[in-house]
């Protein structure tokens, strides 16, 4: 399989999967479905009927899927005992999550953060020497911005002294110049 990494909204990484992990990070049909759910219900709008159209799942795993979920609490809202079809499809717009349901995805919120801890270690040490390689090259910087402030004091200081030996030499042409025009 590889490395596969999981990105928070802003592009971090907050999470990798690997050939360890993976079995961590796969969600059976169940929970596929109650997830589905679970984040077209956080919706301002949530619009089952498309999703159940997109996720095209079999009908019969999808209703027993549904039962389950009910029995267990997680969701509410469906009359199972009076499944009607809209479009050839189960209409669920009444579903809604229940308090076990929003415990359930706690859970699973955890489960997923103790992994990606336990894969984001090794990279913390990584981290660790970047952190110090950056804080050297600073430290370099720092030190080459004072070396090049006391070459530059000094050039001012070389070109001060060369300006006053001009002046000098301006002085001596002038003077030899005058002592020839008395002669």
């Amino acid at each position: 399989m590889g490395k596969s990494e999981i990105k928070d909204g802003k592009g971090r990484v907050v999470a990798i999967i690997n050939d360890e992990n993976i079995e961590a990070f796969k969600l059976d049909k169940k929970q596929h479905i109650f997830m589905l759910l679970f984040n077209e219900y956080e919706k301002d709008i949530p619009n089952f009927k498309e999703l159940i159209k997109e996720c095209n799942f079999d009908e019969k795993i999808f209703k027993t899927t549904v039962r389950k979920l009910i029995n267990e609490e997680l969701i509410g809202g469906i009359p199972i005992d009076k499944w009607t079809t809209c479009d050839g499809y189960y209409d669920i717009s009444g579903t809604f999550i229940t308090r076990q349901g929003y415990k359930y995805v706690a859970a699973l919120n955890e489960r997923y953060c103790k992994v990606a801890r336990e894969t984001l270690k090794p990279q913390e040490k990584e981290l660790q020497d970047l952190k110090a390689y950056i804080t050297k090259l600073e430290k370099d910087y720092e030190e080459f911005k004072k070396e090049y402030a006391d070459c530059t004091a000094n050039y001012s200081g070389i070109e001060e002294e060369n300006s006053k030996l001009k002046d000098q030499v301006r002085g001596l042409r002038y003077s030899i110049k005058h002592i020839a025009s008395l002669l």
